[in-house]
């Protein structure tokens, strides 16, 4: 039989959108049974080399014409490896194709020798644990359909316990377990509610796998080409509460990078692992949102203690740590509040096999006081970030890290353009950025300091002829020297220099970003933001600091370090300070297959043990009011602080406007008293006419109960003498 269908990847609920987000952007794809290339023709189009296999040689021909390569013939007895090579492919497709297969077994295990190290089967099946066939079974009836889940050419038939046997046995882990969903009586097997008994229906539609049309799973050879197993290989079963994750940061969320990673790892995690519970925890913070974090509550990790500890291995399925260690001596650790104490002490020593931890983009210091050894962290993976985003430190135990790319080269995904705009027009309103013109935007930092003048020169000379501006930002902590760089650098600039106040949030400095022209740099994070916002950049080191260079190595792009502070003048017209192409693309796939391993971890540990408390009940109610309290006060300054900054623009506005019509100041101040008379004069015929307003209701409601009561016999009769008494009342007037 041949196949053709619609791909569609608006619509999530389907398995070739599922399928094309699994296997990613410019990667090498194999695509078995691949019909007549609708799925590969898509996969194309996202910058992938596609090559298919397929049985019906009509639909291979049609292949053939969107493909790089079809080749036609059996699966179960075709040579793969022999005609493509081994490590040939970042992806091997199954779409609906293991269930067709007499053994599906023997092709998974043949197709593992053409994975590259990083490579992965991506398979979607039917799951025949729907409801509408248990329900159709219970009514005697099994019958076979040209499409769906008893498709007439199915050979095998597998529920989610036996799609977890089969990879297992091809020694394949599900990393990420996606799946379509529809109602028990909305598939293509005809049911009736009412031919069913009521509590029968309620107890199938009670299974969350009742509802699942198809599983869509992500898998890697169960060893990793870094040595480490894989992770345990388990399916969870979705529900309310899929998996409990807590993220630990390790400083104050009130910190713009921090908030931000803290917001990404939460974003990936919730879009790799729907219905799952994921709190945030902090080691400084309470109960109260930040002006960063995006309005999520983050709760404090409290004192160190054993108790605590275990609460906290309890009430979750696995702990994620991000931020950056602190330095040796920090007060923190001494204090016990740091995460790396519950680390030290547990939940990780004596919870692990419960409560799995990860180290996820965790920044290392040259000396840091905790390192992630291989007894504190999950031994399926452990990610560590250093500055370089290239190499754990060497420092660190042998296979005790790997590193990953910065989480803020995600960016794009957390912050919608449309809501960037918004935020931009906001700022040039508020006057910290320029309301016309190219911008480049300059992150401060300490290293600037013995470099001011020249600095202010260059980037004059940089905006002379654009006519352009500098917009000064801050993103990492740089203690006290950000104030003294900016009033020095605004001092010594004859273009017009805009800044950012440190009130700002972590929005507000990435539309400042994205709608600059050109973005100078000077920490690991700007640099992130950067390369995300793919700005043309300079990545600035005046300090002598490696980590600078390093990053623009990582990028292909060693030429835009900037080391003397005159070569910021060529910042807008030299192509040198351009990304290099496709790099952040790379870095993105990178933190794709990290978050993937890290949701499967999470869910496998979900998975693997029972329910033993509720965590819907994040906060305890009185602490959560207080935190909705203190937020509502929070949002009411800002909102305040903001009116009063608008009616300010509008009266500078307003001001201008007179001034350009030649009017003197005393006329000024006469219109000025001419419009508080008029306002005043508004507002009392306003409330004057609300008055005669009220009164001419009240009126009409008295007319209204007056010819109501005109109806009634006994004021009928009366009214003969109620004329009379009319015309005698009259003439004594």
């Amino acid at each position: 039989m041949r196949y053709e269908a619609e791909v569609d990847l608006r619509n999530e609920n389907t398995s070739h959108a599922l399928l094309v987000n699994l296997v990613g952007r410019n990667q090498r794809v194999l695509d078995v049974g691949c019909a007549t290339g609708y799925l590969g023709e898509m996969l194309k189009r996202r910058g992938c080399r596609v090559s298919g296999v397929e049985e019906d040689e009509p639909a291979a021909l049609q292949a053939r014409e969107v493909l790089d390569e079809v080749i036609v013939g059996d699966v179960n007895t075709l040579d793969l490896v022999g005609h493509f090579g081994e490590k040939s492919f970042d992806a091997v497709v199954f779409g609906d194709v293991l269930e067709h297969l007499s053994d599906p077994l023997a092709v998974l295990r043949k197709v593992r020798p053409l994975l590259t190290d990083s490579g992965a089967v991506v398979a979607s099946i039917p799951n025949v644990a729907h409801g509408s066939v248990r329900l159709a079974l219970l009514a005697g009836r099994f019958d076979y359909r040209p499409l769906g889940l008893l498709d007439s050419t199915h050979l095998r038939f597998f529920t989610r316990g036996s799609v977890h046997e089969l990879l297992r046995q091809a020694g394949l882990v599900p990393i990420d377990v996606r799946r379509t969903t529809a109602g028990v009586f909305d598939t293509e097997i005809r049911l009736r509610r009412e031919d069913f008994d009521e509590g029968i229906v309620d107890a199938v539609e009670g299974d969350p796998d009742s509802t699942t049309y198809q599983f869509v799973v992500r898998a890697v050879p169960e060893e990793g080409a870094d040595g480490t197993p894989g992770a345990p290989a388990a399916l969870s079963s979705p529900g309310a509460e899929r998996c409990r994750i807590g993220i630990w940061a390790t400083i104050d969320p009130d910190d713009v990078r921090q908030a931000l990673v803290m917001r990404l790892t939460r974003a990936e995690l919730a879009r790799r692992l729907p219905g799952s519970a994921i709190r945030s925890f902090s080691a400084d913070a309470g109960p109260r949102p930040s002006r960063h974090d995006g309005g999520v509550p983050v709760e404090a990790l409290g004192q160190w203690s054993p108790e605590r500890a275990r609460t906290l291995a309890t009430d979750l399925d696995c702990v994620v740590i991000v931020g950056d260690l602190p330095e040796p001596g920090d007060a923190a650790v001494e204090g016990g509040r740091h995460p790396a104490r519950f680390i030290l002490e547990g939940p990780a020593r004596d919870a692990e096999d419960d409560c799995p931890v990860i180290w996820s983009a965790v920044r290392l210091p040259e000396q840091p006081v905790v390192a992630p050894d291989p007894t504190l962290a999950h031994p399926a993976y452990r990610a560590v970030l250093d500055v370089g985003w290239a190499h754990a430190r060497p420092n660190q135990p042998d296979d005790a890290a790997i590193a990953v790319p910065d989480p803020l080269l995600l960016v794009p995904r957390l912050l919608r353009p449309d809501a960037l705009a918004r935020r931009l027009e906001f700022l040039r309103i508020m006057g910290w950025f320029p309301p016309e013109g190219p911008a480049v935007v300059v992150e401060l930092g300490g290293g600037l300091v013995p470099h001011t003048s020249a600095v202010a020169r260059a980037l004059d000379s940089a905006v002379a002829a654009s006519g352009g501006s500098v917009v000064l930002v801050q993103i990492e902590s740089h203690g006290g020297a950000v104030d003294q760089v900016a009033d020095a650098v605004a001092s010594a600039m004859a273009a017009p220099v805009y800044r950012l106040p440190g009130e700002v949030g972590a929005d507000d400095l990435v539309a400042a970003i994205v709608g600059a022209t050109a973005f100078a740099t000077c920490s690991p994070s700007g640099a992130a933001l950067g390369l995300a916002s793919e700005r043309v950049m300079a990545f600035v080191d005046l300090a002598g600091d490696v980590t600078m260079s390093q990053l623009a190595g990582i990028t292909g792009n060693l030429d835009a370090v900037v080391t003397d502070p005159t070569e910021l003048a060529r910042l807008l017209d030299d192509e040198r300070f351009r990304p290099a192409a496709g790099v952040v693309a790379k870095m993105q796939s990178r933190l794709d297959a990290h978050f993937d391993r890290l949701a499967g971890i999470a869910d496998a540990a979900a998975a693997a043990r029972p329910r033993t408390s509720d965590s819907s009940a994040q906060l305890p109610p009185a602490e959560y009011v207080a935190a909705l309290g203190l937020a509502h006060r929070r949002i009411q300054e800002r909102i305040e602080g903001e009116r009063r900054a608008i009616a300010a623009h509008l009266d500078r506005l307003r001001c201008r406007h007179e001034a350009a019509l030649g009017r003197s100041e005393a006329e000024i101040a006469r219109l000025r008293s001419e419009r508080v008379t008029l306002d005043a004069a508004v507002r009392q015929a306003s409330e004057r006419a609300d008055r005669e307003a009220e009164l001419q209701s009240r009126a009409d409601r008295a007319v209204a109960d007056l010819e109501a009561l005109q109806g009634v016999r006994v004021l009928r009769l009366l009214r003969p003498a109620r004329a009379v008494y009319a015309r005698l009342r009259g003439s004594r007037l």
